[in-house]
């Protein structure tokens, strides 16, 4: 199964893309992360990334990417 993707009026909610791993994986390594069971290595950091993007194909759930889509007014 592939995620749904979701539009609201400032946001795409998507599956998530290889472009969305390398701030992944900079966040997995800083102190930042030591609340979600980091800091850990780029190795570690692809393990996860990639199991939780699985979870779609194999649970029909799982994480989603997101994108701005609104663009700044000119004031």
């Amino acid at each position: 199964m592939m995620a749904p993707t979701l539009h609201t009026e400032r946001l795409t909610l998507r599956m998530p893309v290889m472009a969305d791993f390398e701030p992944r994986a900079a966040f997995a390594a800083s102190e930042r992360s030591v609340w979600e069971g980091g800091p850990i290595d780029r190795a570690a950091a692809w393990r996860m990334f990639a199991s939780e993007v699985g979870q779609w194909p194999l649970m029909g759930y799982g994480p989603r990417g997101v994108a701005w889509r609104w663009r700044r007014r000119a004031r």
